[in-house]
């Protein structure tokens, strides 16, 4: 039987869920100022994690690993369902206004270009075994940002270069819309994510800020590795 997206919006935050209360102290401070109010004891705060190669703090000597791969496992039918949604649209240039649209044409293409030449320079051993077919993984990076609402405006940021981030939110929350700023100067704002399972394409130079919320908010933040060379 086929999985509805309401499900997969639910095992995605079972899986974060059980990741974050595994490792608490895997969060990070936000680094800008958090609005929201925070219970005894609640968990927040801000992780980026890896999707196509180990990294120094996420690989198989760590002693999170094996919940970091059943996160990923939960977060699968996740990023099965934006990808799906997303490839057209980053494929053709024609779909994305053109203050969404970041500097390159075919942005999905490549970045599966970039993850082809991944596999064939790394050694395997270092790779992150793929949740999703190798012609649909184009996200290199994923930043988590667990129950956090703030006004001050901030680009989107990963470990790595990229100009292109995917935006999706799970949970069961109440306002919390997500807002995009327009421009480099932000005077004027459009409003984005209002709903859990709602999915942005946004150019990395556009900041972005969340209203305080009630109830439980994880933003996904994923991210298309740096296509300028590929």
């Amino acid at each position: 039987m086929a999985t509805s997206n309401a499900q997969k919006l639910a095992q995605a935050e079972q899986a974060i869920d059980t990741f974050l209360l595994a490792f608490p102290r895997i969060l990070s401070p936000p680094g800008f100022p958090d609005l929201q109010f925070h219970g005894p004891g609640e968990i927040h705060g801000i992780v980026i994690l890896p999707l196509w190669q180990q990294t120094a703090e996420f690989n198989t000597n760590c002693p999170h690993w094996p919940h970091f791969n059943t996160f990923l496992d939960g977060l699968a039918p996740l990023m099965k369902l934006i990808t799906s949604r997303i490839s057209d649209v980053l494929s053709n240039p024609n779909n994305l206004l053109p203050d969404q649209y970041a500097h390159y044409p075919n942005n999905f293409g490549k970045a599966i270009q970039a993850w082809n030449i991944r596999q064939s320079t790394v050694l395997a051993g270092q790779l992150i075994q793929p949740r999703i077919l190798s012609n649909m993984n184009c996200f290199e990076t994923v930043r988590l940002s667990a129950m956090l609402a703030s006004d001050d405006p901030r680009r989107p940021s990963t470990s790595r270069s990229s100009d292109t981030v995917v935006i999706t939110t799970v949970g069961d929350y109440l306002y919390g819309d997500m807002w995009r700023h327009a421009g480099d100067i932000y005077k004027t704002m459009d409003e984005l994510i209002t709903l859990p399972g709602k999915v942005e394409i946004l150019n990395t130079r556009f900041g972005v800020q969340n209203n305080r919320f009630t109830g439980r908010r994880f933003q996904l933040e994923f991210f298309l590795p740096d296509i300028s060379t590929v």
